[in-house]
């Protein structure tokens, strides 16, 4: 029973109490669900039915009785259309209409109205409450739901809030309220209380769409100006915004939360487009100061991005990395990738500088080889991240879309690269400078030909193990595998020293078993050629039934791509009754050195999330413990230019590379390092000459992608041991899951998906996904970008439930898609723990324009 329909049925039976018999008139109708919930313990209740007739008998036995009966008789009448039918009961008792005196007995809405809301909303809304009820805008129903809200009129019982900010922005994100509004003629309230609300004036012969787009354009305005930090330029003078400290304060809390709610985000950012049309953007000289903090249109976000370029060329403060942090997670991040990519280009290139001037400053403080390569892999901060930053770089560069007026972020681009050259030239240097002086057996750097005896052999014959041997996985790159895995494996991340020349076919050699022993490099008719315990190991085949011979038990060799996007069964049973389970990934030297850079970049791009997939297959299938081990590091940045380009020794050379000469004789050079390879416990009477700093020979292949040499990324390689922390059960259950895709089909590189899932069951599983869009059985897609819960490494996406446990809040995914052969694909979502199918979306088309 509501506030009102309490108050209305206390006066009744007070009445009651002490009269005995009310006849009781509702002439409009209101009372007739009340009269038929009254107490019936205390009074007995009479109905008139449409006879008056009838009615008097079923009173004559309560007027026959001695002591006064307790009795309410109900007509839906006005009193003078019964024509005093009921004259000799109103004598006996007391009669309860509208306008009646004493007010106890008036049931009028409208007075009922404001006494039982006393207190109960301010006192400030019940006169317009008592017109409203008059006015017949608010029901007995409408007002016992302002007694229970405790609400703000009219407006709280149409909005179903009694929050003013929720009503405000309701009103303008949406125009369905409309209808109501008109119906329950709440048009002028609704000005008033905006009016008040917003500190604006409102015309009363102002449409309710108009009002709207009056509204928005004030809020706006108000939040831009009061967004900016210096004196408000005087072409702006004249916008129309709020000027009273709390409208101002309200007006920049609308556009705040209105921004912030992940369902409206789509209505704010259409609305600012068109509200920041009236601006003259290229009238105004911007500083960066003036548009720092401003979130309210994206054509602030354009140019503020060019500012930070501009700002961070000349200076780079910690200050300026935090706000590029800080807008590549704000709505105009969110509405379009282009926008997000380029802050976090801006904020990457700010850190990158950033760290390779420390790398340089401590660097230049190490006093020996070791010291230098500990530095490079250990520690918190290891100087390995200046090279993390040039990928990460190197890569957004690469998503990005570059149109307009990109100068500035190209000029940023440019200032990162040379201080990546400088001080990974310099650190380069120095590690080579200390490796001669200190000789490579006294250094005591472990090798790469210790992997296999200390991180494989131990474990076999216990249980399956699993090896990776990856081609080109610099260390950088291995420590942000392992942290990305550390949830469901132990991880434990060591560095080794690869093997000179730093080359696939040497360092593939040097993972295998019994490499600590008997290994070499000799000259095969000017060829460089390796041996392993007297076995010649010229290729991947070979190098394969070298292993097959030396490890007991069964042994399956797979690549990674047989792993997606489910082994074939017949090779899941093989993984399961394997001793060791051999896997390798694509060898992308030759597609790096043929200058493919951009098919070069894709492949590194998603080697680490296919490791990472690979990895929890196996867990899948039982294998608890694993390996990933690398043959080489590389370089990977700006093209050679002719002023870096080394002539090389010349003499008898067996092996000629960008990074590396192997052979005998020829000159000597201020441009290299020779040094014996029998100084490295490799070749009787070879030679090698190693370029340096970044500097690379004149030799044929690509101009940016080199290995081969000695410097830090090409040498430190990475072995990560990893061991399942629990069986891979089943994918989650008790889950209905959706995927809604953001456009009918793809028509750009960057796609939106939003994925979400009901609870249907108890007690469910934090899931992490993973979606793929897939032309036949060919992924074509990466992940780049979620709302929330986003490993960038892996591609997975960790679900969160909403505060009420009854849903996985909805998720916004954000794919890289390349065009397939097909026009048609499929876009999967996967468990990432098991690689299950939860659900799928087929088909869609392709229209990439290329």
């Amino acid at each position: 029973m509501g506030i009102v329909t309490e108050y209305l049925a206390k006066l009744i039976e007070k009445q009651v109490e002490e009269n005995g018999i009310v006849v009781w008139y509702d002439p409009e109708k209101h009372y007739g669900e009340v009269a038929k919930n009254l107490d019936r313990t205390n009074a007995m209740l009479l109905e008139f039915s449409g006879s008056f007739f009838g009615l008097r008998q079923q009173l004559e036995p309560y007027l026959e009785q001695m002591e006064r009966p307790k009795l309410v008789v109900y007509l839906p009448l006005a009193p003078e259309s019964t024509r005093n039918a009921l004259a000799e009961v109103e004598a006996y008792g007391v009669v309860m209409k509208p306008g009646m005196q004493p007010r106890e007995r008036n049931t009028r809405l409208a007075v009922l109205a404001k006494a039982a809301l006393k207190g109960r909303v301010p006192d400030d809304q019940l006169p317009a409450i008592e017109k409203q009820v008059e006015a017949g805008q608010l029901t007995l129903e409408d007002l016992d739901q302002l007694g229970e809200q405790k609400g703000t009129g009219l407006l709280s019982l149409i909005f179903h809030t009694t929050d003013p900010l929720e009503i405000a922005l309701g009103f303008l994100v949406s125009e369905s309220w409309d209808p109501e509004l008109a119906q329950r003629k709440a048009e002028p309230e609704l000005k008033t209380f905006l009016a008040k609300l917003l500190g604006m004036t409102l015309p009363s012969d102002l449409t309710l769409v108009a009002s709207r787009q009056q509204a928005i354009r004030w809020v706006l305005f108000t939040d831009f100006l009061v967004s900016l930090k210096e004196e408000i330029p005087a072409v702006l003078t004249s916008l129309h915004a709020a000027k009273d400290p709390g409208a101002i304060q309200t007006c920049c809390a609308l556009a705040k939360a209105w921004r912030r709610r992940t369902d409206l985000s789509s209505s704010y950012a259409e609305a600012a487009r068109v509200v920041e049309a009236a601006i003259p953007w290229t009238d105004i000289a911007w500083t960066l100061e003036q548009l720092r903090d401003s979130l309210t249109f994206p054509t602030a976000e354009e140019i503020l991005q060019r500012l930070f370029e501009k700002s961070l060329d000349a200076r780079v403060e910690e200050q300026l990395l935090v706000m590029a942090d800080t807008h590549s997670r704000s709505l105009w991040s969110g509405q379009d990738q282009q926008v997000q990519r380029r802050w976090e280009l801006i904020r990457t290139c700010g850190e990158l500088i950033v760290t390779c001037r420390r790398v340089e400053r401590e660097s230049s403080q190490a006093a020996d080889a070791r010291t230098l390569f500990q530095g490079y892999t250990e520690g918190e901060t290891p100087w390995c991240l200046m090279d993390t930053g040039q990928r990460m770089m190197e890569r957004l560069l690469h998503w990005l879309d570059l149109e307009g007026e990109a100068d500035s972020l190209l000029r940023l681009v440019t200032k990162a690269r040379t201080e990546y050259q400088t001080s990974g030239g310099k650190l380069a240097d120095r590690f080579l400078r200390a490796l001669r002086d200190g000789g490579w057996q006294n250094v005591g750097l472990p090798l790469q030909r210790s992997i296999f005896p200390q991180c494989i052999a131990p474990d076999l014959g216990k249980e399956t193990v699993g090896y990776f041997l990856v081609d080109a996985l610099r260390f950088e790159m291995a420590r942000e595998l392992g942290r990305s895995l550390e949830l469901d494996f132990n991880t434990h991340l060591q560095a080794f020293a690869a093997t000179p020349p730093t080359l696939t076919e040497v360092g593939m050699a040097a993972l295998l078993p019994r490499a600590e022993v008997g290994f070499c490099l000799e000259d095969d008719r000017g060829k460089l050629q390796v041996s392993l315990n007297g076995t010649q190991l010229r290729n991947r085949s070979e190098r394969f039934a070298y292993l097959q011979k030396h490890v007991p038990g069964k042994v399956v060799t797979l690549t990674l791509g047989e792993l997606f996007p489910q082994p074939k069964k017949n090779t899941k049973d093989e993984i399961r009754a394997a001793d060791l389970v051999l896997v390798t990934s694509q060898e992308i030297d030759q597609l790096c050195e043929s200058g493919q850079e951009h098919l070069a970049r894709k492949t590194m791009d998603t080697v680490l999330e296919d490791l990472s997939r690979a990895v929890r297959m196996l867990a899948s299938l039982g294998v608890r413990k694993m390996v990933i081990a690398a043959d080489h590091g590389y370089l990977f940045g700006e093209e050679l230019s002719e002023g870096m380009k080394v002539e090389p020794p010349g003499g008898e050379t067996v092996a000629l590379h960008r990074r590396a000469w192997v052979g005998r004789g020829g000159a000597t050079s201020e441009g290299y390092l020779r040094l014996k390879l029998a100084d490295f416990n490799l070749s009787a009477d070879l030679e090698i000459a190693l370029p340096w700093g970044f500097a690379g020979f004149k030799a044929g292949g690509g101009l940016a992608y080199f290995h081969g040499g000695l410097s830090l990324p090409e040498l430190a390689v990475p072995v990560i041991s990893l061991e399942s922390k629990s069986a891979v059960g089943a994918a989650p259950k008790g889950l209905l899951w959706k995927m809604t895709p953001g456009s009918p089909k793809i028509s750009t590189r960057f796609f939106s998906l939003t994925v979400g899932a009901e609870v249907t069951g108890l007690f469910p599983d934090l899931p992490r996904v993973r979606v793929e869009v897939r032309d036949n059985a060919q992924v074509i897609s990466r992940a780049v970008s979620a709302t929330y819960g986003f490993d960038p490494t892996s591609g997975e996406i960790e679900l969160k439930l909403d505060p009420e446990g009854k849903r996985f809040e909805s998720n916004t995914v954000t794919l890289l898609v390349e065009p397939g052969t097909g026009r048609r694909a499929s876009i999967h979502l996967l468990d990432a723990r098991t690689g299950a199918e939860l659900t799928r979306l087929e088909p869609i088309e392709i229209a990439i324009a290329i």
